[in-house]
């Protein structure tokens, strides 16, 4: 991120808690080089390497991480903070940049806020029920004693997200709602689906394009790609597996893991059908693409932010199987794109495995509707410069308006990636040349999956019952936009006057 905005011309500055630590160093130690046009600024030798969650009065407000970043503040004069998350450093930063009348955006990657753990889980990968702290954080339950610190805590991750940053850019529908629900804002959230510059460069490929209409046969090549954590469910793949023979499918484990947790999946992995392959690079990816049909993503964690692998699985022309846990559903369209399943439920995703052994045609259908992305690097980049730009500007943003998701293959009415939402202004059902170089235009961007909502500047003088082909035009009127990119005014007389 910090290297594509410098790209773009940005002087960027990056403070981050560094996971280095020297016992023979200074504690909170501060450190500072350039990397490719990019000033990092490095807080070292921290109490807590990660995360903190014993000690909520630090996570509340940690002196020493404040009076550094103070000085990062005065030394860089940023124009614009945008803060990405506050484990390992301190929530009073936000707080800071507020007194500083500096604008502001949050973007949470986890459940930070709620959880001291991140990510709404308990021992034994057992799911919070619901998102209160005191009924579910194994933290609180550890520090009795610490119970009006905890209280402090959630007041005052509220007043981060209501109060101090300007704008919260959630990573997905269900992170905004379940943040909603344990008090922030929604007024003050905006959806940003994010999207992997490594994505865009997998679509742009020219073998894997031409792989999609490959044959599938059995046995089934089937992957995990990613880092291989207890998390990531990959135990619930590597025992759904055991319900089948070798003949029928094969399991393709690609991505780090530590040792004892190797060991528990090669324990489990008692009928041989699992393959490890150990770490990869990125340019792996589109050979390891060609070697599988598809791909599984068995998470056991609320995940916000899946986008960012589903979008590059989906760039390698693989079709997901996918736990219905967290922001998942938003990316998966059962059938289309790929195959859900309950994230507790071993024998449905058997079920689901099952269904693609039977029905290796089903994976055929599927991959071929993976010809183009539903989002792109660019998109969200444009996206995320549009709302610094309104901070800058000190404008109100709207939440509805500045949201940004990917649309949904196999849905109706989805935008398409990468398009600009458009208004358009003139006559539309009117007896003149305008109107009708209006209605051509329109009818053919509508066919190209372009959204455009039309405000009609002269009263209709026919309707669409004379012709037929027109009724993709009626629902363009006044249609509701999450933004606009574009305003297209063809009228007389002209309007000059700013969009």
């Amino acid at each position: 991120m910090a290297l594509e905005l410098a790209r773009r011309g940005y002087d960027v500055a990056v403070f981050y808690a560094s996971l280095d630590n020297d016992p023979a160093c200074s504690p909170y130690l501060l450190t500072e080089w350039f990397d490719q046009n990019v000033h990092l600024f490095g807080l070292s030798n921290r109490p807590a390497l990660f995360t903190d969650p014993d000690h909520p009065e630090r996570e509340i407000c940690d002196p020493q991480v404040v009076e550094h970043f103070c000085q990062v503040l005065d030394r860089i004069s940023p124009d614009l903070v945008h803060f990405h998350n506050f484990h390992g450093l301190t929530f009073a930063m936000a707080e800071e940049t507020h007194k500083r009348k500096i604008p502001s955006c949050f973007t949470p990657h986890n459940y930070h806020l709620i959880d001291p753990d991140l990510y709404l889980l308990k021992s034994g990968l057992e799911q919070w029920n619901g998102i209160d702290p005191f009924a579910n954080s194994e933290a609180v339950a550890r520090n009795p004693e610490k119970r009006a610190a905890y209280l402090q805590r959630v007041e005052t991750a509220r007043r981060l997200v209501n109060e101090w940053v300007t704008v919260t850019l959630a990573v997905s529908q269900r992170q905004k709602e379940l943040l909603s629900a344990y008090g922030v804002d929604s007024s003050r959230m905006v959806v940003l689906h994010q999207a992997s510059p490594v994505a865009d460069q997998l679509w742009n490929d020219p073998v894997l394009s031409a792989a999609v209409h490959r044959p599938v046969q059995l046995p089934l090549r089937i992957g995990f790609i990613g880092g291989v954590l207890p998390i990531k469910g990959v135990h619930v793949l590597v025992a759904a597996a055991q319900a089948f023979r070798n003949g029928q499918l094969k399991i393709h484990i690609h991505g780090f893991v530590q040792k004892n947790y190797l060991e528990q999946l090669i324990a489990l992995d008692r009928n041989g059908m699992v393959t490890f392959h150990g770490g990869y690079s990125q340019e792996d990816l589109a050979d390891i693409a060609l070697n599988l049909d598809l791909a599984v993503l068995p998470s056991v964690v609320e995940e916000s932010a899946p986008t960012l692998v589903l979008s590059e699985l989906h760039a390698m022309r693989l079709p997901v199987i996918a736990a219905r846990i967290g922001g998942i559903p938003e990316f998966i369209t059962d059938e289309v794109d790929g195959l859900l399943y309950r994230h507790d439920d071993l024998e449905g995703l058997v079920a689901v495995l099952r269904k693609c052994v039977e029905r290796p045609e089903l994976i055929r259908k599927m991959r071929s509707n993976l010809v183009d992305t539903t989002h792109t690097f660019g998109r969200y980049m444009a996206r995320l410069e549009k709302l610094y730009r309104l901070l800058l500007r000190d404008e109100v943003i709207s939440a509805e308006a500045c949201s940004l998701l990917a649309s949904r293959r196999g849905q109706p009415g989805s935008e398409s990636p990468g398009l600009p939402f458009v208004s358009w202004q003139g006559g539309l059902f009117v007896h003149h040349s305008l109107s009708l170089v209006n209605r051509e235009l329109c009818l053919q961007l509508v066919g190209r999956g372009f959204d455009i909502s039309f405000t009609s500047t002269q009263p209709d003088e026919f309707s669409v019952a004379e012709d037929d082909r027109l009724k993709p035009l009626e629902g363009c009127r006044s249609k509701h936009l999450p933004a606009i990119d574009v305003t297209v005014r063809h009228q007389w007389p002209p309007d000059f006057s700013p969009a």
